[in-house]
């Protein structure tokens, strides 16, 4: 083929896959000897070197390319050399495909070292977790002091302080004297302290209040209140009674002492029982309630006796010159009811008072010295007095002879005996 006739095969558009090293393909020179540069057409095409017209010569070299003929357009009759691809220059050295592909090429920086990646990942999470075991441990170690603050609240050291008491005094007792019943003192020596209990008057009103103070070397006063109080139950001595069939009777009547600071009250524990009790002639016990004006309370027992013999108004009392008994002889209406009351007085010695006192607590009869009676102790005196009631029969044989019906005339029979008797009750 002559270089310098048109080619009428001319290639519109061709496919040229891939181009490997284009250093390979040598330019083909333009008619008149000069080489035309390429043009570009925009920025990418700057990129591109310009191809030559298809010769003969290289036409064998652009098919063993891999141009696939399907790519290729058939109709190449007409010459158009204005499409032709212009000449591609020459590259040289310092135009090679690295050199200008390394010109708009930027740098790739280096890969990070995935193993100094991960220990950086890594950091963060053991801070982390440092952080959350140490807040772990502090919030454990609050929660103990807040716990051990709420038990027992503690104690500056070498502090020093006064609190006052709320003071109970006992009814009808002595105003104490001890400082320390006033108040604790914490870290203060007490003999630095007084105590001032002059509007103390009187311990004898229940719940009486009165004001009291501590005065301290450090200048200090302290005030608080004192109360009088009751927490003692009464100490009650009981009697037994005879009483007549439907007679009227009250828990009173078998008290013989009372021992309290304040004053006391009573009650049958079972009122109706001793309502009914009175119809029938017999012996019962009664139970009776002592209360204080303090509401401590006592039950104490005693015993009741309903006759059908009426009772005495009156007594013929007489005393033994040379004995502790008394006896007395009931009267009605001037005349001997045919009963009588013998009361034994015994002084003992303490320790035998306390232990027969202990041993007779809550009953209703005392055995002493062969004698069985209603026993009333006097702890003053350590006396005990023991009554016993005699029957007609049992008077009749002490005296061997049958006895005086009026009261005149029983007087004169144990005045001649011996004894001094007179009108008592």
């Amino acid at each position: 083929m002559n270089n310098n006739e048109p080619n009428n095969n001319e290639l519109n558009s061709v496919f040229l896959g891939n181009v490997g090293n284009i250093n390979n393909v040598n330019p083909t020179p333009t008619p008149g000897g000069t080489e035309t540069p390429p043009t570009p057409q925009n920025e990418a095409d700057s990129n591109l070197t310009p191809v030559s017209p298809l010769t003969e010569e290289n036409e064998s070299a652009i098919l063993n390319t891999g141009i696939e003929s399907n790519n290729l357009n058939t109709n190449i009759n007409e010459p158009n050399y204005t499409n032709s691809i212009p000449p591609v220059a020459p590259l040289m050295e310092e135009n090679s495909v690295n050199n200008v592909l390394s010109s708009n090429i930027e740098t790739i920086p280096p890969l990070a070292d995935d193993s100094n990646s991960k220990k950086n990942k890594d950091k963060p999470n053991k801070i982390l977790f440092i952080i959350i075991i140490v807040l772990s441990l502090t919030a454990v170690g609050v929660g103990v002091y807040i716990l051990l603050g709420l038990s027992k609240k503690p104690i500056a050291l070498n502090s020093s302080s006064v609190k006052v008491k709320e003071v109970k005094i006992e009814i009808g007792s002595e105003i104490p004297t001890d400082i320390k019943n006033y108040a604790d003192f914490n870290n203060i020596d007490t003999s630095t302290c007084s105590i001032d209990t002059t509007n103390i008057t009187d311990t004898n009103t229940l719940n009486a209040t009165y004001k009291f103070t501590i005065n301290c070397i450090n200048n200090k006063s302290y005030e608080g209140t004192a109360t009088i109080v009751d927490t003692t139950k009464p100490e009650v001595t009981t009697k037994n009674v005879t009483v007549g069939l439907n007679s009227q009777i009250s828990a009173l009547d078998f008290i013989e002492k009372c021992d309290d600071k304040s004053s006391c009250s009573y009650a049958f524990k079972d009122e109706n029982a001793v309502m009914d009790n009175l119809k029938t002639p017999g012996e019962y016990e009664v139970e009776i309630i002592v209360q204080d004006a303090a509401k401590n309370s006592v039950e104490v027992k005693a015993k009741m006796t309903v006759t059908d013999t009426p009772i005495a108004d009156i007594y013929i009392v007489c005393k033994s010159s040379n004995s502790n008994e008394v006896t007395k002889y009931g009267i009605v209406n001037s005349e001997f009811n045919k009963t009588a009351l013998r009361i034994y007085t015994y002084t003992l010695e303490e320790s035998t008072y306390n232990s027969l006192k202990s041993s007779s607590t809550n009953l209703n009869n005392v055995t002493y010295d062969g004698k069985t009676g209603a026993g009333v102790f006097d702890d003053e005196n350590h006396t005990l007095t023991l009554t016993v009631n005699l029957s007609y029969d049992e008077i009749v044989a002490e005296s061997g002879s049958e006895i005086p019906t009026t009261a005149s005339e029983l007087r004169n029979f144990y005045n001649n005996k011996g004894y001094s008797c007179s009108i008592g009750y």
